[in-house]
This record gives structure tokens, C-alpha cells and sequence, in this order.
């Protein structure tokens, strides 16, 4: 449908499309015949006997629902056709009422042009030219003022020939809806609604979904491989989920368009739900495998390593939930003035701990408290060359290991929590002991 302009009248009195009104009472007609057709198909009518009579009985309403359906079509069409051809007759009105109007406008603009020139010109007092002047003066305001009330009239004929347009249109609205109403047709639910739509959606946008659904793939099969890495376990929940939103997308696509098949869907589904723990310490049995992921683990640098490991709320390797708790215990109980920024480095915050490998813990401190620890600990507590090389170290290096620090008790309380060797110092951040990977405590 083309647009249709009136910019002198300022607006369309008869907007629509006849010709796509014809079209659908054409195809309207059709959709009536066609149930015409069907109900005196489904009509035993020369058929007797007790098949029938079964036939009839089985049936049921469909013959007169299906005649009911045609009456309500034909109405439809019929309603359709006579309101397009009133439509044509008032667009031919809304057509000749915006030329009027285009041609008073322009009347009604050379006037007023005329009386302002004329309104500007001068003449002296008393003269034949002044009162000629004066005359057609006169005359052009006139002229002027006759064009605008003429086009009030022609714009006050385009809103009455609006108001009948919306009155027929909804004449024909009513009729279409009584039709509707006597049809055998119960409007579908509002969840059966919601669901069509939701349908039509997936269906119009499956190309886009589908491709969606192959990039989350890709991405579940990547960070699955990725998470058999040591110490990069804590992805393997995201690699499912990735897994299981694509999942889901295929799945909904199959139901909306019927595209794709359940036997690979299920296969998706088992790759999704893999046990990847499991996976793990299958292929950890394996010795080349190990390698391979022990050697995966060390390629990643140590900065971005500890990153990930924090990341995913790592435990160290190794320690439990229960003995990382009971250790956190001990320490603010019996080293909690020196803060409580406690870490765990070495092998088990790398994730390449071996079987004897010690739990480097390590309680962080500013510089400056860090001085003044060291102050502390052994400014006259000095006697031997040995000890003043220990602390001259100890500046250099940044850490006050477990005696001089105070925590020999602390010490041996995680030794039993831990069940093997364990290091804890005080370390200076910045220092050469405040190192990549490290995991919090």
C-alpha cells in the first residue's frame, strides 16, 4: 500500500487499502466454500444403516460447525467487499477535498501577499492614488478572508467525512466480530497463546539460535578440556553449563521446527552431565596423560595461574574445606596480631604438589609492619655471627620464618591438623617471598 499525503488538509480523512481488503474478502470466500464443501462431504446424506448411524453419532456436530464456520466467512467477506468499496468512495472524497483545500491555500496566500504589499505602499493624503489604494486594498483583504472561510469549510467537510469512516469501520468491525462469535471457535488460553508465540519466535530465529548453540558448544568443550588441567577444576561447572544452555537451545528448536534429532540431543545430554571428577583421576592414572597436564599446568604463567586459582576459589591442593577451617582457627587464635592476609604458596598453591610436598603458609604484612616485626624479633635478640646473618637475611629477603616469628606451637598444631610438613612465616608483601601462584588461606 502506498502512503497517501494531504498536506492541505493536514491529514488523511479515509486511511486503508482497498485493494488489500478485496484480497481477503477473496480469500475469505474461498476459506467459505471450502467449509461449504466439507460439511456436505462429512454428510451421509444417501447413507443408511447402522454404519451411518455410527458414522453420524461419531461425527457428531462437525457437519453444522462446519456449515456454521462457511456462514461466518461468507458474512466476513461480504462485510470485507462492501466496506472496500465504500473505502474507494470516500478516498475519491478525502482526494477532491485535499484539492480544494491545495487551491484555497494557494488563494488565500496570494491574497494576503497582495495586502501586505498594498498595506506597504504610500500615498499622500487626500490624493486619487491614496483612495485607490484604499479601494483595492479592500479588495484583496477580501479576497483573502473569502479563501479561509472557504477552507474552513472544506477542512470542517474532511473531519466530518473521518468521523464516517470510523463510524463504517466500525460498523464492519461489529459485523466481523458477531460472525466470529457464531463460528464453532473458543479462543485459545493465555498460555496456549504464550506458548504459539514463543514458537513462532524460536522458529523465525532458529539460524540464530542453532549458531548460538554451536558456540556454546565449542566453548563447553574447551573449558572441559581446559578444567582436566590441575588446579583448573572449578571450570568444569561452567563447561556443563555451557554445555546444558546449548543443550537446552537444540532441544527447543527440535520441539518448535522439528530440526535436529533426540538420539544426538541425548548424546549431548550424557556429554553434558560427565562426571569430570571422575575424568580426572582416570586419566591421572595414566602416566603419559599426567605428564601432558602437569606440563599444561607449568606452561601457564605463574601471575595468570594464581589469578585463575583465586578465580575459582581454589583450595590449596591437597587440604580439605575442614582443614583449611581448623587452620584459619589456629591462626587468628595464636598468630592473629600479625593480621590476618594468610596464604598458602609453594607446590600446593601451584597445583603441582607431588607426594611429600610442604604447606607453605604465609601471613602478609605491609613494609612497614613488616620493619617493625623485624625490629622486634631481633634488634638484641642477636648474639652469634650466625643469628646477625639470619637477620640481615631476613630484611633482604622479607620473611621471618616460624621460630623467630613466635609460632613454634602454631607450628606443630597444623603439622596435626595438615598430617604432614608444614612452613609458616611472616613475609613482607612486595618482597622476594610474596610470590605467583598463591591461594588464600
Amino acid at each position: 500500500m502506498t502512503a497517501r499525503e494531504f498536506p492541505a488538509l493536514g491529514f488523511d480523512p479515509a486511511p486503508g487499502d482497498p485493494a488489500g481488503l478485496d484480497s481477503a474478502a477473496g480469500q475469505t470466500t474461498t476459506a467459505a466454500g471450502a467449509f461449504a464443501t466439507a460439511a456436505g462431504r462429512v454428510t451421509p446424506a444417501v447413507w443408511a444403516g447402522d454404519a451411518a448411524d455410527a458414522c453420524r453419532t461419531t461425527i457428531g456436530p462437525l457437519p453444522s460447525d462446519l456449515t456454521r464456520a462457511s456462514d461466518a466467512h461468507r458474512i466476513t467477506a461480504r462485510t470485507l467487499a462492501d466496506y472496500a468499496a465504500g473505502l474507494r468512495s470516500r478516498q475519491l472524497r478525502a482526494a477532491e477535498l485535499e484539492s480544494e483545500a491545495a487551491t484555497l491555500r494557494a488563494r488565500e496566500a496570494t491574497a494576503v501577499t497582495e495586502v501586505n504589499r498594498l498595506a506597504a505602499t504610500r500615498a499622500p493624503a487626500g490624493s486619487p492614488e491614496l483612495a485607490n489604494l484604499s479601494a483595492r486594498y479592500a479588495t484583496a483583504r477580501s479576497r483573502a478572508e473569502s479563501a479561509g472561510a472557504d477552507l474552513a469549510q472544506v477542512l470542517a467537510a474532511a473531519k466530518l467525512l473521518a468521523e464516517d469512516h470510523d463510524d463504517e469501520a466500525a460498523v464492519a468491525a461489529r459485523t466481523i466480530r458477531a460472525a466470529a462469535d457464531t463460528a464453532p471457535y473458543e479462543r485459545p488460553g493465555l498460555l496456549s497463546r504464550a506458548l504459539d508465540r514463543a514458537k513462532r519466535w524460536i522458529t523465525d530465529h532458529a539460524d540464530v539460535l542453532t549458531t548460538i548453540s554451536t558456540v556454546l558448544k565449542g566453548v563447553s568443550a574447551v573449558l572441559g578440556v581446559v578444567a582436566l588441567v590441575p588446579g583448573l577444576q572449578f571450570l568444569a561447572p561452567l563447561a556443563m553449563a555451557a554445555g546444558a544452555i546449548a543443550l537446552g537451545i537444540d532441544a527447543t528448536i527440535k520441539l518448535a521446527t522439528g530440526r535436529g534429532s533426540w538420539r544426538t540431543l541425548a548424546l549431548d545430554a550424557a556429554l553434558t552431565v560427565m562426571p569430570w571428577g571422575r575424568v580426572y583421576r582416570t586419566l591421572k592414572q595414566i602416566p603419559e596423560a599426567d605428564l601432558a597436564l602437569a606440563a599444561a599446568n607449568r606452561a601457564i604463567p605463574a601471575t595468570l595461574k594464581g589469578r585463575l586459582f583465586r578465580l575459582g576459589h581454589n583450595l590449596p591442593e591437597g587440604i580439605t574445606r575442614a582443614q583449611a577451617g581448623e587452620a584459619r582457627r589456629l591462626i587468628r587464635s595464636k598468630a592473629g596480631h600479625y593480621g590476618d592476609d594468610v596464604i598458602v604458596q609453594g607446590c600446593r598453591a601451584n597445583y603441582s604438589a607431588e607426594r611429600i610436598c610442604d604447606i607453605d603458609i604465609g601471613i602478609r604484612v605491609s613494609p612497614t609492619e613488616f620493619a617493625r616485626i623485624h625490629r622486634e624479633r631481633f634488634v638484641g635478640k642477636v648474639e652469634t655471627p650466625a643469628e646477625k646473618t639470619a637477620m640481615v637475611n631476613s630484611m633482604l629477603k622479607g620473611i621471618v620464618h616460624t621460630k623467630r616469628a613466635g609460632m613454634k606451637l602454631l607450628h606443630d598444631d597444623l603439622v596435626r591438623v595438615f598430617g604432614g610438613k608444614v612452613d609458616i612465616s611472616v613475609i613482607r608483601r612486595g618482597g622476594e617471598f610474596d610470590a605467583e601462584p598463591w591461594i588464600r588461606l
